[in-house]
């Protein structure tokens, strides 16, 4: 009599069709609907962050002259007269700043009228990233200190398309089908600061990507290669030396071999981890040969072989430290703030009298950006990169210790920072910056998001463990 029951039936039959890729499609879409307010948010605050970049330092004038002579000063063409006119470097830089910008506007919706992202999603990006290029670069026409270009609305536009495009493979539907590397994060997500390890230590190597294929350019390095061991510490300062390497090489040597047991239970990975972090380092010096002014150093290989060790004995052994197995967050937490400290204070140069601490106040560099204004892209890149890489661990952690939200994490970020740059002011050799503040509160904010991102995928991995 109960099997008859038609409003049973139908939760049965609700309850087979939980295991269905209907269903997970649904989840899948659900996270995504629960993001869409947090990505108009960080879409609408990186509008803001492009218009400002695009017209610091703000030296406006309405003089007609003036804004004749700069539409006549256009930059139209590439070549002309048989002469480059643009900077490849300023191009790759354009491009960049609005990847982000074209990738906001598929993960938001902004471009998507229906579910699943389609490729008019990614080619009404592309038009709308035109119309807003196109609307800054005629704003530089009254700017004293900028130069309007076509060449950059060409580059902006491009850097969205691609940003666009990156959104549309890494989340093929708004819909919730999501790729292979997805599941593989929802199943190890140690992978992920796995990858940015590496690459962060890849971009340290073959920075600033003077890329040549030249052979004498090669043979030039081998015979300048660095054989003396140790030589880095009459150079440079130790702990510097010790960190890009050593500490480095002994988180990727930690990541993998999580990584490596997670995956593959009941075998002893350590031996093959440090090998392959040792393979990893001498893969990196001898692929310098390939760029100009960079030369292999014995001491990276050795520093790195000591570091992965490290990494794959005493990480493990910290970890099952009772204070720290208790209180995993909270020791993740100070080690964020640890290395935060260090890039921010290093080489702890202090100047501690008051004729000292009252020019370094001078110096304070109050406009945010001031300092990337005018500056090299790569150089200004880089920079941003490794910082907002230290302040996205600082705020991965702050959420992982307190189990807090993603602006919990930003404003922890702007607390750490404004502290470390307000300590900056007794230093010697550092420059205190409200930007510095500023990116370590995006930075946190990126983490946070991180951290959110992992804990709905885990979730909903739960939610299907229990259905199924």
């Amino acid at each position: 009599m109960l099997m008859a029951d038609p409003e049973l039936s139908n939760l049965r039959t609700f309850g087979r069709s939980l295991q269905s890729p209907n269903l997970r499609t649904f989840e899948h879409s659900n996270v995504l609907w629960n993001m869409r307010p947090t990505m108009l948010a960080f879409l609408g605050l990186y509008c803001l962050f492009i218009l400002y970049g695009s017209f610091i330092p703000f030296r406006f004038t309405t003089d007609p002259e003036i804004v004749r002579q700069h539409l006549s000063s256009v930059q139209v063409y590439p070549f002309q007269d048989g002469k480059k006119k643009f900077s490849i470097p300023d191009m790759a830089s354009n491009a960049l700043l609005f990847m982000p910008f074209g990738a906001l506007l598929v993960v938001s919706r902004v471009t998507a009228s229906t579910d699943r992202v389609r490729i008019s999603s990614i080619i009404l990006g592309g038009l709308i990233a035109a119309a807003f290029a196109t609307t800054i670069e005629l704003g530089q026409l009254f700017s004293l200190a900028r130069t309007a270009s076509l060449l950059d609305v060409e580059a902006n536009t491009a850097g969205a398309v691609i940003g666009a495009s990156a959104a549309y493979f890494l989340f093929p539907s708004a819909s919730g089908r999501f790729s292979g590397w997805v599941r593989a994060l929802r199943q190890q997500p140690a992978i992920l600061p796995l990858g940015l390890v590496a690459l962060s230590l890849i971009a340290d190597r073959f920075y600033p990507f003077a890329i040549t294929l030249d052979v004498s350019t090669a043979w030039h390095g081998l015979t300048h290669v660095q054989w003396h061991p140790f030589g880095s510490f009459d150079r440079r300062f130790w702990g510097n030396v010790v960190m890009d390497t050593a500490v480095n090489f002994a988180f990727l040597a930690a990541l993998l071999h999580h990584v490596s047991e997670r995956r593959w239970p009941g075998v002893q990975w350590a031996g093959t981890v440090w090998l392959t972090a040792i393979f990893f380092a001498g893969s990196l010096e001898a692929g310098k040969l390939f760029f100009v002014g960079r030369y292999p150093n014995v001491d990276n290989v050795i520093l790195a072989a000591a570091g992965a060790l490290a990494g794959v004995t005493l990480v493990p052994l910290i970890s099952r430290w009772k204070p720290v197995k208790a209180h995993p967050g909270r020791a993740l937490l100070v080690l964020a703030i640890a290395l935060l400290v260090y890039a921010e204070l290093t080489p702890f140069d202090f100047a501690l009298t008051p004729s000292a601490v009252a020019a370094k106040t001078l110096r304070i560099e109050w406009l945010p950006l001031a300092s990337y204004y005018g500056a090299d892209p790569q150089t200004a890149l880089f920079d941003l990169w490794n910082k907002l890489l230290l302040s996205g661990f600082l705020g991965f952690s702050v959420c992982v210790a307190t189990r807090k939200g993603l602006w919990e994490a930003a404003i922890a970020g702007l607390i750490v920072g404004g502290f470390l740059e307000s300590a900056q002011i007794l230093t010697v050799a550092r420059i205190p910056s409200v930007s510095d503040v500023l990116i370590f509160g995006v930075g946190a904010c990126i983490g946070g998001t991180a951290y959110k991102r992992q804990v709905e995928l885990a979730a909903g991995s739960r939610q299907r463990a229990a259905n199924s």
